[in-house]
Parts: structure tokens; sequence; C-alpha cells
């Protein structure tokens, strides 16, 4: 139950205790004295002060003033016409039991203690109804004459009527309560499988992720052996061919040395053709060196290859042999 119809109910009690202030003042003061009728009057002037102080956005004193003054002032009313000799008014009595349930139609159970404040000076006020009787001024037969009149009958029916409503409203308050905490249930249950769900989905989605780490680190370490096996090959390829290529370029400078210390024509010849020789087999080597390493796919890993030095091998070859026939 929200706090606006507390309120709701609130002015509505308020309403309630006004007219019905204003119907037993009224009728007290004609079939009985003025001094009776101060207890209803007063209980429907303080009605309508609760009713402007909750117009006037104060809540919990207005509410506490409808919860026990009616109470009071009824008990009071109802001790005026008793002498302590005589036996209760049954209808007043009852009226009382429903005026102490005001507080839990008015009050939001998370107002605890207000509510059970109030609840408790109520029960204090039936207890002690008994023995109010003795403090007030004597009377003169009264309780018969209210016994006697169709005010015994009006204030049974309000007593009645009073109980059912406040037992109407207080049962109704613990239904919303249970409709509140069954939403409240459902509503949790339908966050916990949505999380349960999420969770489904965030261990499958890291599942995944732990699988294609797993398979990348995988394939990082198969390619970097592959990789480290291949450079391992390179070098002692790189180690073969440099050897390999070491010899001819070794004569071809010894030879070139030669021909420029060399003054003889004939021997001139033999050393370019020495030479010649040389640079074809580096041509050769390099040949075999490029095939080699395009078969094992380092041109399109490095994006290079032998071929220039295999034109400027022939190029020279070419020229030794122009200038061989030239001579």
């Amino acid at each position: 139950m929200k706090r606006d119809r507390h309120h709701r109910v609130a002015y509505r009690i308020g309403y309630l205790i006004v007219f019905l202030g204003a119907v037993y003042g009224v009728f007290s003061f004609v079939y009985f004295n003025a001094y009776l009728a101060v207890f209803p009057i007063v209980a429907g002037f303080l009605g309508l002060l609760s009713i402007g102080l909750l117009r006037r956005n104060f809540s919990t004193v207005p509410r506490a003033i409808l919860s026990l003054i009616p109470l009071a002032l009824n008990a009071g009313y109802h001790a005026s016409l008793v002498a302590p000799s005589d036996p209760l008014i049954i209808s007043l009595y009852i009226s009382e039991f429903g005026m102490m349930l005001i507080p839990w139609v008015i009050f939001d159970y998370r107002e605890k203690y207000t509510l059970w404040t109030c609840t408790g000076l109520g029960l204090l006020i039936i207890l002690g109804q008994y023995k109010l009787g003795s403090l007030l001024p004597d009377r003169k037969d009264m309780g018969q004459v209210f016994v006697d009149s169709y005010l015994d009958y009006v204030t049974y029916g309000f007593g009645t009527l009073l109980l059912f409503l406040v037992m109407y409203a207080f049962l109704y308050e613990l239904y919303l309560q249970a409709q509140r905490e069954q939403r409240l249930m459902n509503k949790l249950k339908s966050y916990q499988r949505k999380i349960f769900n999420d969770n489904k989905t965030l261990y499958e989605s890291q599942s995944k992720v732990t699988e294609i780490n797993e398979y990348l680190t995988l394939e990082v370490r198969e390619r970097a052996q592959r990789l480290e096996q291949q450079n391992k090959i390179l070098a002692e390829q790189s180690f073969i061919n440099s050897h390999l290529l070491r010899a001819p370029l070794c004569r071809v400078m010894a030879l070139v040395n030669l021909l420029s210390s060399e003054e003889r024509e004939p021997e001139k010849q033999e050393i370019l053709k020495m030479i010649d020789d040389s640079l074809d087999e580096m041509n050769e080597l390099t040949k075999r060196i490029s095939s080699s390493l395009e078969q094992r796919g380092y041109f399109d890993q490095y994006e290079t290859n032998f071929k220039h030095i295999e034109e400027t091998l022939h190029e020279t070859d070419v020229k030794l042999e122009n200038l061989i026939s030239d001579d």
C-alpha cells in the first residue's frame, strides 16, 4: 500500500468522525445534556483539524490523532453514560474495538513504531474503560436512557460496520502485500533466469575464447618452430653456399690481379679464359642456389631472388667472351 492510499483512507476516516461527531453531539445535547455532547463535538473538531493538517502535507501527527482521539473521546462518552456499578454499553464498547484497529489501515507497516504505539495506547484505553467511569462526575440513569433510545441501535450498526470496514481494509492490505511479494518474487526469478542465461552465454563465449587462444598459441608455437627450423636450414645453406662461391670468387680475384701484372698476350688470353670459366662456375652455382631457395619458398617469403646476380654474371661473361674474341 503506497503512502497516498494511507492518506486517502485517513481522509475518509476523518470525514466519518466529523459526521458522527456532529450527529452524536446534536442528539446528545437534545436528549441528554450539554456535558455529554462535548465528547462527540470535540471528536468532530479534532477530525477537522486532522484533515486540515493532512492537506498541509503533515503526515504522522494527523494520522495519530485520527487513530487515538476518536477512541479516547468515545471512551469518555461511554464513561459519562455508565456509572461504575452499571454494566458496559455493548454497542459503544464494540465501536471502541473498531476504533482500536484504525492505526492498522492508516499507517504503513514500515511505520512500525508509530503503528505499535497507537495500537498499544488504544488497547490501554479499552482495558481501562471500566475504571474510567470512577473519574467522571456522577450520572443519573443516562446509561439506561441511552440503551432505551434508538442511538443504541445506531451505535450497534456503526460499531459493527466499523469493525467490518477496518477488518476488510486490513485483509485487503495483507492481500496487496502478498501480491507485491509475489510480483517481487516473479521479478527476482526473472532476474535470476536472466543472470543464469547471461552467465551461461558468458561461459560459452569464454570457453570459445579459451579454445581460440589455445589454438593461436599452438599455431604460433608451430610457426615459431618452423621458422626456427627454416632459419637453421637457411643458415646452414648460406654457410655452404658461401663456401661454394668463395672458391671461384677467389680465383677470379687472383686472376684479375695476375692479369693486371701480365704483359704477354698469350698469357693474358689464358688468364681471361680462366676468368671466364670461373664466372661460368659462379653463374651455375648462383642458379642452383636460386633454384633451391625458390623451391623452398624463400623468394615468396622474403620477396627477393638472385636474378640480378645472374644477370650481372651473364653480362660480365659476355664482355669477357667479346674481349677474348677480339684479341
